[in-house]
């Protein structure tokens, strides 16, 4: 498989997550796919990285809100299939690294990464505006911002294959692939426990999922003889990122509805949860890792 491949994957799941159908989720790959190539097109054409991401999420939205009009997907699919593909197009590496820097006291990479992470997000917002009218005549549905949250049990199969794209997509070796899996599984379930069955919000589910992905990778990648950060970004990928948030913010954005900052907030406050749980997990993990290992 290559990298395209393991993002299709990855698009798929997502789009699982933010509550896609199964035509969704078939959907949502070849929507990755087409975005994916365009923005390779437009990158190899010379064109600066703020317009090839502009283009793109232009391109997604335009695309899904197409197949919604010539009803090969519902409101609500087309509503999905755009949540997992925007996700993608998120440096969420970039925003999970800054805070990490800011934390870690490396406060000039952090401030350079800041400037160019709100570039990015500017691009994205600019992308959804260039298509906005298609926004404002969609079906009901696929204005609707209501994602269901899917049971536990499924969410963790969903986490697992998500991080075993991510894992394929960044080019991992394949004896790195059942440890992301896990990776995915470990994320989703404390996420989902906290999240869903003991009713914390979302930004301190994610950060102590977060935590505790950072302390089991911190603990066994030495062992394994890989970064820790090899286990920790597919299990993000996987299970923590906030695609329906960031769908939302997005969403309101185009159609002028109000609150639609509250949830770029909401979604900006989750992923900087994850950078900040995954530093406090990498350090326990680790001195765990210091602690209990063998003396060689």
């Amino acid at each position: 498989m290559d990298d395209g491949a393991g993002g299709a994957l990855l698009a798929a799941m997502l789009c699982v997550l933010a509550s896609g159908t199964p035509q969704a989720a078939v959907v949502a790959p070849a929507v990755f796919l087409v975005s994916n190539r365009f923005g390779w097109a437009l990158g190899a054409g010379g064109l600066p990285s703020f317009y090839v991401t502009a283009l793109q999420t232009a391109a997604v939205i335009g695309l899904t809100m197409f197949l919604a009009d010539a009803h090969v997907l519902t409101g609500g699919e087309a509503a999905s299939v755009a949540a997992a593909n925007m996700v993608l197009l998120l440096p969420i590496l970039s925003l999970v690294s800054l805070s990490e820097d800011a934390i870690s006291g490396f406060r000039a990479m952090a401030a350079g990464r800041l400037i160019s992470v709100g570039m990015f997000l500017g691009a994205m917002v600019g992308g959804v505006a260039l298509v906005g009218f298609l926004l404002r005549d969609a079906d009901v549905d696929a204005r609707n911002t209501a994602f269901r949250a899917l049971p536990l049990a499924l969410s963790l199969v969903t986490s697992a294959i998500g991080a075993l794209g991510n894992a394929i997509f960044m080019g991992g070796p394949p004896r790195l692939l059942p440890w992301a899996a896990g990776a995915g599984v470990l994320a989703g379930l404390v996420n989902g426990v906290l999240h869903q069955e003991l009713g914390q919000p979302s930004p301190m589910a994610a950060l102590g999922a977060a935590a505790v992905l950072g302390a089991a990778a911190g603990a066994v990648a030495p062992s394994l003889h890989i970064p820790s950060r090899s286990l920790v970004v597919p299990g993000i990928a996987g299970a923590l990122l906030p695609g329906p948030d960031v769908y939302r913010s997005l969403l309101q954005y185009g159609l002028h509805v109000p609150g639609a900052g509250g949830y770029a907030v909401l979604a900006f406050v989750t992923t900087a949860a994850i950078g900040v749980g995954t530093v406090l997990g990498s350090q326990l993990g680790g001195a765990a890792q210091r602690r209990w290992a063998p003396a060689s």
